[in-house]
């Protein structure tokens, strides 16, 4: 269930349709490369966060000032019920893939869980769940920036 939650708050604070995405391209800080992931594995984790940038300490600092933001006044309850709505809807349309089930199916057996728990475990997502993760992300000590720059 962590991983979906992770998933449902990166979406709900990064994802296209949030304010942080939109007010970040508007002012051209992020642009279409601009992405996020969470990894979850048995004795780690990680948030991935960021994209191509003409300014990277910008970018860098908005998203930092976006996760210390959220994690300060919380998501939106709204925002969630969304985001779960779309969530469901893409996990659903994805059963249609034979290639999606196989990949899922295996992933699952190994952790002693079925392709068909994600469903409900989505449904059961809490808005205290997901702001209790976007706090968790807003720990300076435990974050660290990488940037290519050219040559």
């Amino acid at each position: 269930k962590q991983e979906i939650i992770g998933d449902v708050a990166l979406e709900m604070l990064f994802g296209t349709t949030s304010d942080t995405y939109l007010e970040l391209y508007n002012e051209g800080i992020i642009d279409d490369t601009f992405g996020y992931d969470y990894t979850l594995q048995d004795s780690f984790s990680f948030v991935l966060v960021g994209g191509d940038a003409k300014n990277p300490d910008e970018q860098t600092a908005k998203i930092l000032e976006a996760i210390q933001k959220a994690a300060q006044y919380g998501l939106l309850e709204a925002d969630l019920a969304l985001v779960k709505r779309k969530r469901i809807g893409q996990f659903l349309r994805s059963l249609n893939s034979p290639e999606f089930i196989a990949n899922q199916f295996s992933q699952y057996v190994m952790k002693s869980a079925s392709l068909f728990d994600i469903l409900p475990l989505m449904e059961t997502v809490t808005l205290e769940e997901v702001n209790a993760f976007i706090k968790n992300l807003d720990a300076e000590e435990r974050t660290t920036t990488f940037q290519l720059l050219p040559e």
